[in-house]
């Protein structure tokens, strides 16, 4: 969701990094980030782009951290890894 930002509205992107963030640093199961997704999507005027697909312009998103940097330290790190990658991607979406 978050990857693919030219999808949604600004409002409507800020919104779901807020929902993904939320999600992280409160533990939430999969239920409840559904809920509070609907509870978003209700609130809002418009959450998707408007504009069709094939004229979108879209930006390249960087990321400081990527599923391979999980795994190059093989299994043993992955869990470690998966947290710093958490914090990291979390740190990028704040600012």
């Amino acid at each position: 969701m978050i990857q693919h930002p030219s999808n949604y509205t600004e409002e409507g992107y800020k919104l779901l990094v807020n929902l993904f963030i939320d999600a992280y640093d409160n533990n939430w199961d999969t239920p409840y980030i559904l809920k509070k997704n609907r509870e978003i999507v209700n609130s809002v005027s418009k959450i998707t782009n408007p504009v069709a697909s094939n004229e979108r312009k879209r930006e390249l998103k960087h990321w400081s951290m990527t599923i391979e940097d999980i795994y190059l330290g093989g299994e043993q790190n992955a869990i470690a890894n998966i947290i710093k990658w958490k914090e990291q991607i979390r740190s990028e979406l704040r600012c």
